[in-house]
C-alpha cells in the first residue's frame, strides 16, 4: 500500500477515472481510494467538467423552429454558369484563332479555277524544262552535249523531227 501511495496517478489516468472509474486497473482503483491527493485531483477535475457542461448548456440558444440553410438564388446560379460558359467560349475562340488564322494569312486566297490554272502553268514549265534538257540538274554538268561530237544528221536520224513526213532510209 505504501508503494501505491508514493507514486501518484498521471493526469490521463485521473481523467480516465472521471470518465469510468470501473475501467481502471484494480491497483489504480485502490490507489484512488487511499490517496487523498489523487482523489482530490479527480474530484476537482470532475467539478470543472461539470461546470463547463453547465456553461455550454446555458450558452446554447433556444431553438425556435426548424433550421434551414438559406437557398441559393437563381441569379447567382445563372451568373456562375454564364461565367463558366463565357470562359469556355473565349478559350475555344482563342485556340481557333491561334491555330487557323496564321494559315489564312500565309496562303493567298485563290479560287479553284485560279489554282488549277496556276498548277497547269507550273506543270507546263516543268515539261518545257525537261524537253530542253531531260537530265536532272545534278547530271547536266557531267553530260554536256557539245562534248560528244555527235553530228546533227545522226541525231536527226535517231530522233526525227516531229514535222518530218517520213524517215529516210539510207
Amino acid at each position: 500500500m505504501k508503494k501505491n501511495q508514493s507514486r501518484h496517478l498521471r493526469e490521463d489516468q485521473i481523467l480516465a477515472a472521471v470518465v469510468a472509474e470501473n475501467d481502471l486497473p484494480v491497483h489504480l482503483q485502490e490507489h484512488l481510494l487511499f490517496c487523498r491527493e489523487c482523489s482530490l485531483k479527480k474530484d476537482h477535475l470532475s467539478q470543472d467538467l461539470f461546470c463547463l457542461g453547465q456553461k455550454a448548456v446555458e450558452m446554447v440558444p433556444v431553438i425556435s423552429g426548424r433550421i434551414r440553410l438559406p437557398e441559393k438564388s437563381r441569379i447567382f446560379i445563372f451568373n456562375r454558369h454564364f461565367k463558366n460558359a463565357l470562359a469556355i467560349c473565349s478559350t475555344i475562340i482563342f485556340i481557333f484563332l491561334a491555330v487557323w488564322v496564321p494559315d489564312w494569312k500565309s496562303k493567298p486566297d485563290f479560287s479553284k479555277a485560279q489554282r488549277d490554272r496556276q498548277d497547269s502553268a507550273i506543270f507546263m514549265a516543268e515539261i518545257k524544262s525537261l524537253v530542253e534538257n531531260a537530265l536532272p540538274k545534278e547530271y547536266q554538268d557531267i553530260a554536256d552535249p557539245l562534248d560528244f561530237g555527235i553530228q546533227a544528221d545522226f541525231m536527226q536520224y535517231i530522233v526525227p523531227a516531229s514535222d518530218a513526213p517520213y524517215i529516210k532510209k539510207g
